[in-house]
């Protein structure tokens, strides 16, 4: 896959890998058990932030839709991969300036190949730690207060530091 030029100029363009962000995130874990209701519950913790783009795997009818809920654009896969509608997108748009949140390696791997920043579904939680219940992994160390604080920057989202850290 060639490398594509993104933008470093102009604001950042967020694809998010549902399910992955989902599953990082204990409180949203637990409604899996209806789908739907994790990804309203997701799209409550992203709510107010520009550039967004949710994509989730399968769909109503298993019908590729998209949709713009409280002005995030909701994109369900239908009968392909999410991680496909993912790849899509971004060799439509290789102009503009893209981040994909996944802890999906296979992806990251191919979104990195086409110029996008990969986000770890944990980092990207951390800008969003009011609502959000992120556990630790012990096998991971936690980012430092610097590396959070560049990814705000990274996503302008610089009023949005948890709790307890300094701007």
């Amino acid at each position: 896959m060639a490398r594509r030029r993104h933008s470093h100029q102009g604001p950042v363009h967020t694809l998010i890998d549902a399910h992955n962000v989902i599953y990082a995130d204990a409180r949203l874990r637990r409604l899996m058990d209806v789908p739907e209701r994790a990804r309203r519950a997701l799209l409550e913790v992203l709510q107010g932030r520009p550039r967004l783009r949710v994509v989730c795997d399968g769909g109503p009818g298993g019908r590729h839709e998209v949709e713009v809920r409280g002005g995030i654009t909701v994109e369900y896969a239908g009968r392909l991969p999410a991680d496909e509608r993912i790849v899509t997108w971004l060799l439509n748009h290789p102009h503009l300036r893209t981040a994909v949140v996944t802890d999906d390696g296979g992806l990251a791997q191919r979104v990195r190949a086409l110029g996008a920043r990969v986000v770890s579904s944990e980092i990207f939680l951390l800008g969003f730690s009011r609502t959000s219940t992120v556990q630790e992994d012990e096998r991971r160390q936690p980012p430092t207060g610097q590396e959070v604080q560049d990814w705000l920057r990274y996503f302008g989202l610089e009023g949005s530091a948890p709790d307890g850290e300094e701007q």
